[in-house]
């Protein structure tokens, strides 16, 4: 497997994924200068499978390589975003993976539900207020685990804030829900969404996401909706979403071989 460095990226993505015509999150490794993705190949002559990993998720390509796959799924809760081939792979090699659905949607009709989420962040509910994150929110949002994926893609506050950034929700001075770029590009973000667990079930997600793509809108960039679940689904529908279609991915939750693989890798290391 070679990992490929980013003058290499359009000699190679040609070949593996069609020329977009709209924001895709693949986007965030092949048009971005702030390097968040990583881009392998199984060869560089006539290569027959490739990966991207952009923060938690594996997007494949090309033919599916069982011991590809097993040197690309470099952490555990990896999404893997691929044919069925795939995934078939992965449930085949890894001792510990869940199959569920996710839901992708088309955000062309935001342009025309301003006025309704602009509504939403002027009626916030008492003794609450938007917040940017800045410099100082930056780091506190390290310190949280539920705030942590609003900045864990960025190496530094500059790069963060070359971006669309985020916003939170605080009562008082407590954060109780946030939106976030959590991947970025020159032409749009994939936003990250969450909410304290004891403040959930309130719309207070509802009132960040359209914080966050407001701001997005405004710097003409593409705010990203791709949901993890049926209740974010749900979210993106009320912002003006329209649901484009749901597909399966696999989540690797535990990387550890199984053993006819484990003891196929000893042998060939050995090798």
């Amino acid at each position: 497997m070679i990992r490929l460095k980013p003058q290499q990226y359009p000699q190679f993505a040609k070949q593996f994924w069609k020329e977009q015509t709209r924001w895709e999150m693949t986007d965030c490794c092949f048009d971005n200068p702030l390097e968040q993705g990583i881009f392998w190949v199984d060869r560089l002559e006539q290569p027959q499978c490739a990966a991207v990993l952009l923060g938690d998720f594996l997007f494949l390509q090309g033919k599916a390589a069982p011991s590809f796959l097993r040197q690309a799924a470099v952490k555990n809760g990896l999404l893997l975003m691929g044919e069925q081939d795939w995934l078939c792979c992965a449930k085949e090699s890894f001792v510990k993976t869940k199959e569920y659905l996710r839901y992708r949607f088309d955000g062309s009709g935001l342009l025309q539900n301003q006025e309704k989420l602009r509504a939403w962040c002027n009626c916030l509910p008492e003794g609450m207020r938007l917040q940017k994150i800045d410099r100082g929110w930056f780091e506190r949002c390290r310190e949280k685990e539920w705030m942590r994926d609003f900045v864990s893609q960025y190496q530094s506050f500059k790069e963060y804030h070359s971006t669309a950034g985020g916003w939170l929700l605080l009562a008082g001075e407590q954060p109780v829900s946030g939106a976030s770029c959590y991947l970025a590009s020159r032409r749009g973000f994939a936003i990250q969404v969450q909410t304290d667990e004891q403040y959930q079930g309130h719309g207070y997600a509802k009132i960040v996401s359209a914080a966050l793509i407001l701001e997005g809108l405004h710097r003409g960039l593409y705010p990203d909706w791709d949901a993890d679940n049926a209740a974010s689904a749900a979210l993106a529908q009320a912002l003006g979403y329209r649901l484009q279609q749901s597909y399966l991915t696999v989540m690797v939750e535990d990387n550890a071989l199984k053993p006819p693989f484990k003891a196929e890798e000893e042998k060939n290391r050995k090798e």
